[in-house]
């Protein structure tokens, strides 16, 4: 809820910053919209590439330690079992 709230004033104040610079600049290309334009692109492939490494190597491991894992039905607590070859009897 709160990364959702945060992403939607970000791109509110975005959009109302565009719209003040294009508006009240007597030129469109003004020095702070270019920065803008150069780093907002930058910004969102790094956290597009580090949401990607996060996923890609994270996820596969604690999958594997939840299928390792144990829950207890009586007292929920969880445990990590080593698995072995043999099947139990």
């Amino acid at each position: 809820m709160f990364r959702s709230l945060l992403v939607f004033l970000c791109l509110g104040w975005i959009v109302f910053y565009v719209n003040t610079v294009t508006r009240n600049a007597s030129t469109v290309l003004s020095a702070p919209l270019i920065v803008f334009a150069v780093v907002s692109p930058t910004v969102f492939v790094a956290v597009f590439f580090l949401a990607w490494r996060h996923n890609h190597f994270n996820y596969a491991r604690r999958c594997a330690d939840w299928d390792r894992s144990f829950v207890c039905e009586r007292c929920g607590t969880v445990s990590e079992h080593e698995r072995d070859s043999a099947p139990l009897m």
